[in-house]
């Protein structure tokens, strides 16, 4: 056992001399999202683990150093617009990493984790979330899109369509994206609303090199973090 109750390192291993192994690492991780996992399931899939240590010198000039344990969540999570919770499975709709007209759906099952590919009898429980989502923000006329690469996303003018063409690529590369008009976008959407969108987007886009665009969008997101309902979320347990 590495943690305490509050999920901080226990004080033997708060201060020592060497870095932890990789073994202990992982098993410290695996300690982690069980205590997690006992609150609430879906929250381990929800966030990522990682061990630091910190160094710091002490007016008598030694140096000091401290193990903590970031818990963080995951930087696609920080840009929920919405979820909808059916069939013990989470869907989160998440704005697109550059701001840009699209909204990639999310499915996690509460217990089991990210559904990729998304099995074909949730089919139409995916319908009844995007519905739900439409409904709430009074989005219509959409069209939907599938990523290929970074950058490149084929479009298509239905939600089945979409799915059939996600299913063609490799399982790892499963993503459904809703296209939505850009005008009805900048509308509906409150975020657009929270930021000054074009020039989010031209920060991003003139960000450069990809560590530095995402070191953009972080100060762009980083205001943003969701404080998600989980009163649905709960309840499915």
């Amino acid at each position: 056992m590495f943690l305490t109750e509050q999920l901080a390192l226990l004080p033997e291993y708060q201060h020592t001399e060497r870095p932890f192994s990789r073994e202990d690492e992982e098993q410290l991780k695996r300690e982690a999202a069980g205590r997690i996992r006992a609150v609430q399931p879906l929250l381990e899939h929800l966030v990522t683990f990682k061990l630091v240590r910190t160094m710091k010198q002490e007016e008598s000039g030694a140096v000091k150093s401290k193990n903590l344990l970031n818990i963080r969540l995951r930087k696609e999570f920080l840009r929920v617009l919405f979820h909808h919770v059916a069939a013990n499975t989470v869907f989160f709709f998440v704005a697109d990493y550059a701001l840009q007209p699209y909204v990639r759906i999310i499915p996690i099952d509460v217990e089991r984790g990210p559904l990729v590919p998304l099995p074909p009898e949730l089919d139409s429980v995916l319908a009844a979330a995007v519905s739900a989502f439409k409904a709430k923000h009074g989005i219509s006329s959409e069209q939907y899109a599938v990523p290929q690469q970074p950058g490149d996303r084929v479009t298509v003018p239905t939600l089945p369509m979409a799915l059939a063409q996600a299913r063609a690529l490799p399982p790892d590369q499963f993503a459904v994206e809703m296209r939505i008009a850009t005008a009805m976008y900048r509308d509906k959407m409150l975020i657009t609303h929270v930021l000054d969108l074009p020039r989010a987007q031209a920060d991003i886009a003139a960000a450069g090199k990809a560590r530095n665009r995402f070191e953009a969008q972080d100060k762009i997101h980083g205001p943003l973090r969701c404080v998600l309902d989980f009163a649905d979320i709960r309840a499915t347990r």
